[in-house]
């Protein structure tokens, strides 16, 4: 999810990256899933991007009902 929400946004790996003060191989393992974003650096994501911390874990709003 956070890659689609970082091409949505028109901006590339890298510039991520930078913006976020990580290095490329770190960002680019969030969106791969290989490593697990906290929630400082997820809420960062969101306020680049321009979106929810739920969207960034691939939450919709509102929760569906379950049962």
């Amino acid at each position: 999810m956070l890659q689609h929400l970082r091409k949505k946004a028109g901006l590339k790996q890298g510039e991520m990256a930078d913006r976020l003060g990580v290095n490329n191989r770190t960002y680019g393992s969030w969106e791969r899933g290989e490593a697990m974003i906290n929630l400082a650096q997820a809420c960062a994501c969101a306020d680049i991007l321009g979106c929810t911390v739920d969207e960034i874990a691939g939450r919709s709003w509102p929760p569906r009902e379950i049962g």
